[in-house]
């Protein structure tokens, strides 16, 4: 697959992507994809996710094969595309389990498609949470998964303009 903008090719989908189904961000918590091979339809033998690898999945991609028994997961998926499609309650109601879970000391994934815009969204909100500045939150992704995370500009743009002053979290 080759990553078209205007008519003009650009990289492969193999070059855009990161190498790593998972990243982590900082300890305990990752940002991730879903491989190929790991989605409905897809019959595995032994489930990707399991209590070994984490203990707090949010998949944000429709299609992605559900996590193991006994890890605590929560779809909720959206599409990358225009924020004014996403419920930005929802948002923050994933960023708030992500932040708590997180936080009490469980091992806490965010996987999306390619794990790049909308896992991307939620954890920068995790970290903007955790006292980073939007900038600080995205440039630190941005350093440990892929150069293009957050390259939706509608998102980046919006976690720009949060006012989080206005937001107040509520335990999980």
């Amino acid at each position: 697959m080759t990553i078209r903008t205007d008519g003009d090719e650009r990289e492969t989908y193999a070059d855009f992507a990161p190498k790593d189904t998972w990243t982590q961000v900082l300890p305990r918590l990752w940002i991730g994809a879903t491989d190929d091979d790991d989605t409905l339809g897809h019959e595995l033998e032994e489930p990707r996710i399991t209590l070994a690898n984490f203990d707090t999945v949010i998949s944000l991609h429709a299609w992605s094969n559900p996590a193991d028994w006994h890890v605590r997961e929560i779809r909720q998926a959206f599409h990358d595309g225009d924020l004014s499609e996403i419920d930005v309650q929802d948002l923050w109601f994933l960023a708030n389990t992500v932040y708590g879970d997180w936080m009490s000391g469980r091992r806490v994934l965010v996987r999306c498609l390619a794990g790049l815009n909308r896992s991307g969204l939620v954890i920068a909100l995790v970290l903007i949470m955790a006292g980073f500045s939007a900038i600080e939150a995205i440039e630190h992704i941005r350093s440990v998964r892929s150069k293009n995370v957050l390259c939706n500009r509608d998102f980046s743009q919006w976690l720009m303009e949060l006012d989080v002053s206005e937001w107040q979290p509520h335990p999980s």
